[in-house]
Formats: structure tokens, C-alpha cells, sequence
């Protein structure tokens, strides 16, 4: 619970309610509304955040007695979001409540900036593109897209690796739901 916090919200221009908010909403991005009767919240928030300042290892000559250092590079990461929660109270009288959220986002990761020198040098490593991205090295195929035996009678693998996915999910949700129950006296 130390992750949100109660406020109250006003809809239909006139009624109220308490609201369990993350405290990080802002008030701006939640719009109470009334469903069959219950009242309920939906927020949005959009993220966009820029990465930069990083560092990567770079290779020296064997001569200095060291393999690598950290170097500063020019490259950088926007990360662009999207969050929506929706919670209500599904029954609601004196003896019993039933409450539920439903939540979903949607994150990434971009290029903003490459650095022409220590950025990674593949095809898909461009500003606008994905970051969290996925290289294997595959075996090598023939136009039909059979798999290429060597003469050992094994798969012979590319040079080059090939994108294959992104590391990071399409989007991930999550529901929850309490249930508060007073006995009578």
C-alpha cells in the first residue's frame, strides 16, 4: 500500500468518491466516470524519458597492460510509454465489497541519437529503431529457406547475426480484485 494512496475525485460535475491511486499519478491524468451505476477511475499516463550519458568498453592495444576501458558515447535512448489502468467497484453495500483493476502499458525503448564510432554497427541500429533488440547467429539458408549442410553433414551458421526479436514484451497487463467483507452484528 505504500504505492498508492486514497484521494478524492469528483464526477457528474457534482458527486464524489475515494479513489486508491498510485502516488505517482497526477490528478490531470485521472477521469472518474460512473459504470452501471459504480463509480469508477481510468488513467492514462504517457511516458517519454530520454537515456543518455552512457558508457561502453572499448579495446587498447595489449602494449598498456589492459584489455578495455569505459569510454563516454554520443549514443542515446528515448524511452516512450504509454500506461492505462482502469479500477471500479464491482458490488458495493453495507456488508460487502468487491473492487477490481485492470491494467495495461506498453514500453520501448528507441534510438534518439547514434554515436558514429561506439554505437553498434548492424542494419538495425538506427535512430527511430527499437533498442531492446535480439541478434542470434542462424545457419545459413538457400532461397527456398532450407537449412545448408557442410560436407561434414552439419548446419553451417551466417558471419553475420541476424535480428531476430526484441527482448522486451509487446505490452503486459495485470488485474486485481479485493474483497472486503463485515460480519453483522
Amino acid at each position: 500500500m505504500g504505492q498508492h494512496e486514497c484521494r478524492l475525485l469528483s464526477y457528474n460535475n457534482s458527486e464524489t468518491a475515494y479513489f486508491l491511486l498510485p502516488k505517482h499519478v497526477h490528478t490531470n491524468w485521472v477521469q472518474p466516470f460512473i459504470y452501471l451505476g459504480t463509480a469508477c477511475v481510468w488513467i492514462i499516463h504517457i511516458i517519454i524519458h530520454i537515456k543518455f550519458n552512457n558508457t561502453r568498453n572499448a579495446g587498447l592495444s595489449s602494449v598498456s597492460g589492459y584489455s578495455n576501458t569505459q569510454v563516454n558515447m554520443d549514443e542515446e535512448q528515448v524511452r516512450k510509454g504509454m500506461e492505462l489502468s482502469i479500477s471500479g467497484d464491482i458490488i458495493k453495500n453495507r456488508e460487502l465489497t468487491w473492487s477490481a483493476m485492470f491494467n495495461w502499458s506498453r514500453d520501448r525503448y528507441y534510438y534518439h541519437k547514434i554515436d558514429p564510432i561506439y554505437s553498434t554497427q548492424k542494419p538495425w541500429v538506427a535512430e527511430g529503431e527499437r533498442w531492446d533488440w535480439v541478434a542470434i547467429y542462424d545457419y545459413q539458408r538457400d532461397p527456398e529457406g532450407n537449412i545448408v549442410h557442410g560436407s561434414n553433414g552439419f548446419p553451417l551458421v551466417n558471419k553475420f547475426t541476424t535480428l531476430k526479436g526484441y527482448s522486451e514484451p509487446d505490452w503486459i497487463w495485470g488485474l486485481s480484485t479485493s474483497v472486503n467483507w463485515k460480519e453483522s452484528p
